[in-house]
């Protein structure tokens, strides 16, 4: 720029001097003079042009510098709000420290979201002010490297946040010149999580290597050839080889060739890429040993296999020891349930005797207790007619029905044994068809059913029965018994707790039961299965937990007419002073056991249920000095529920009774027990003993 100056003051000065010498200069005298000034005037002529010339130039390239320094100016202004922009926006934190004594001089917004201080927190003090650095040999790292080579990258250090977490980040730096004093410029991006996700990896490799070492199964990687080119050592354990061998061997020298089911098995892989199932394997000395074969295609570039072989001839051999045992257990079961029903029977039989004995002038009561008497003798003949019926040795008398008259008698026994806190209602089909059966046996599907849905809602629900005419076809069906043709189909839906999956495989099962122990002989569904696949019919059962239950009952149209009636029966109940709780599920044994408790001046509360009772007890009006009570019921056993009777009533004072051994049973001193079917005129004396407080256990 001086020298552009310098050029146009030249040019200036000349045309002025020129102008000074022409005035200088006398008159032309001569035409030689005038020539000679005329040639004087063109030589300052040239000058001032090449003068001119020279200005123009110099002009042009002053404009360009001017522009050049523009654009140089745009330029950096783009670069400087990139910069800006870069700088505020990164997600990493970035900030710059003067090199001189460590303050903060700017710091973005990636700083405060990884450390939570704010600008005007940081700016002006130093990290070691902010105890930013966890771990002090990570600033001196820093502080090192920075010194000897100006730059560092991918620092891993640990940060102090401001509310005393830690965070690990991957740190970068260098010095720069800001307006000529050094600077430090640091990047750190927040590692947390991928060193988190590192460490997580790291323990699951190391939890997957000591599986595969340790595990008492065989392991195996296998290529699809089924060459093996890894075995655990169980797996060298288990065939007797070096992990060379086996590799040598490969899969198919130690699965047994010859297994039947191994060709399914391989189609199975092949199209689903696992398999899960036993098969037989050969050990190194020719061994052929049973083995689950779990295997799963893992990868496909390179295509490879994961397989685990468990060993499990003991298991094979306790399983043959259990079943052997599980059937003892079924008979024993068989025997014990059948032992407390007819228990339950006699002790009916003999209460109701008793009570005969007593009133031997009154032939009306008389009259009532042989009712009852023979009532509970029939049942347990009932209880004699599903042994047999299990057993195919029961005599049936098949005959023409109308089913629902028959299911419409069934209720009149019904209503008492479900009790109130379960609805029945009975849906009858119009101009239902015929069936042919034997009306005793169609009476215990309805009351037996009745009675599991029943139990099925100890807290209440509603149990609908309704039949129907239909044509079943097979095609649509998933029952084994189910054969195409006219069916009256009777339902069983309630709203009871309702079976999973794998409870629905076994409920027609011989000797399966979901009750507790003592309250079902397992014989109860088997008896239905057998009575409806003897008359030719078939079940269909649905359910769920908590949804509820639905048997429907396929019993095959007769087309011949004569109906038999089935005979009516009856039923009768009677009261008494010092006041007992009653609690026994057993319609029969509660009635008799009340009766005569009110017969020698008790009053008596009857419960059928452990529910009922602690309604009963939880009653301030109502007096009870005693409780006796059923050892085993359905839903709450006796002594839980006099657990829960003691926290109402400390004091009360109770007796049990069951028709099993008190072998698994503890009773403190202030509990008593007497075994079913016990004598009444003992039961008198003890209840006598126990109130007054003389007895002692």
């Amino acid at each position: 720029m001086a020298e552009e100056m310098k050029n146009t003051t030249s040019a200036s000065e000349l045309r002025r001097k020129a102008d000074e010498n022409i005035a200088s200069q006398p008159q032309p005298t001569s035409d030689l003079d005038a020539k000679r000034l005329l040639h004087e005037l063109q030589v300052h002529q040239v000058e001032l042009e090449m003068q001119n010339l020279e200005l123009s130039a110099t002009v042009t390239s002053l404009k360009q510098e001017i522009t050049d320094r523009k654009e140089a100016e745009a330029k950096l202004h783009i670069i400087e709000e990139k910069f800006s922009t870069t700088f505020h926006l990164s997600p990493d934190s970035i900030n710059i420290n003067r090199l001189s004594d460590g303050m903060y001089v700017e710091i973005n917004e990636g700083f405060t979201a990884i450390t939570g201080y704010t600008a005007e927190e940081v700016i002006g003090k130093t990290s070691l002010e902010l105890n930013i650095w966890d771990n002090p040999e990570d600033r001196s790292r820093l502080a090192k490297e920075l010194k000897e080579c100006g730059i560092v990258n991918n620092l891993e250090a640990t940060f102090r946040r401001k509310d005393g977490t830690t965070v690990v980040g991957l740190m970068s730096a260098r010095v720069i010149k800001i307006e000529g004093e050094p600077c430090i410029l640091s990047i750190s991006r927040d590692i947390s999580i991928r060193k988190q996700t590192e460490r997580l990896l790291k323990a699951s490799e190391e939890r997957y290597r000591t599986i595969f070492e340790q595990s008492l199964d065989a392991i195996f990687y296998t290529n699809p050839d089924g060459a093996i080119y890894k075995a655990n050592p169980s797996a060298c354990s288990m065939f007797g080889m070096t992990e060379q061998e086996l590799c040598a061997a490969g899969r198919n020298g130690i699965i047994n060739r010859d297994d039947p089911k191994l060709a399914a098995a391989i189609a199975d892989r092949k199209q689903s890429r696992q398999i899960n199932t036993e098969l037989t394997c050969v050990r190194k000395n020719g061994e052929v040993f049973p083995a689950e074969v779990s295997s799963v295609i893992t990868s496909e570039d390179p295509p490879q296999s994961f397989v685990i072989i468990r060993d499990i001839s003991e298991r094979k051999r306790i399983e043959q020891q259990l079943l052997q045992s599980q059937k003892m257990e079924a008979i024993g079961q068989l025997a014990g349930g059948v032992a407390h029903d007819f228990n339950n029977k006699l002790m009916a039989i003999l209460g109701y005797a008793e009570l005969a004995k007593m009133d031997i002038n009154d032939s009306d009561k008389i009259l009532n207790y042989l009712d009852e008497m023979i009532r509970a003798a029939e049942h347990s003949r009932d209880i004699t007619c599903r042994l047999l019926t299990f057993s195919r040795q029961q005599v049936v008398t098949p005959q023409v029905l109308d089913a629902n008259k028959i299911i419409a008698h069934s209720l009149k026994s019904l209503y008492r044994l479900i009790g109130e806190h379960v609805s029945i209602s009975f849906e009858p089909c119009e101009n239902l068809w015929n069936i042919g059966m034997d009306p005793v046996q169609l009476d215990q599907v309805v009351m037996k059913l009745s009675i599991n849905a029943r139990d099925a809602m100890p807290d209440g629900g509603s149990l609908i029965i309704e039949t129907r005419n239909t044509t079943y076809d097979i095609s649509s069906s998933s029952s084994i018994d189910a054969v195409s043709g006219d069916y009256v189909m009777v339902t069983f839906c309630d709203t009871g707790t309702g079976m999973d999956k794998e409870t629905l495989t076994h409920i027609f099962e011989p000797f399966f039961t979901t009750k507790e122990v003592g309250k079902g002989t397992g014989l109860g569904l088997a008896t239905i299965y057998g009575i409806i696949r003897q008359n030719s019919g078939f079940i269909d059962v649905t359910s769920s937990v908590a949804q509820g239950t639905e048997f429907k009952v396929y019993i095959p149209r007769h087309f011949s007419e004569p109906i038999k009636e089935p005979a009516a029966k009856a039923d009768s109940v009677s009261t008494g002073s010092s006041s007992i709780l009653l609690v026994e599920d057993e319609d029969a044994v509660r009635n008799v056991v009340s009766l005569f408790l009110k017969k020698i001046g008790y009053t008596v509360h009857e419960a059928a249920t452990p529910t009922v009772a602690l309604e009963l007890a939880d009653d301030p009006s109502i007096q009870i000095d005693l409780v006796l009570t059923d050892y085993v019921m359905p839903g709450m056993n006796g002594k839980v529920m006099m657990e829960r009777i003691h926290e109402l009533r400390p004091r009360i004072r109770c007796i049990y009774a069951s028709g099993f051994s008190t072998e698994h049973v503890q009773f403190s001193k202030e509990e008593h027990f007497m075994q079913k079917p016990y004598d009444l005129i003992k039961l008198s004396g003890l209840l006598k003993r126990v109130i007054s407080g003389k007895e002692v256990q």
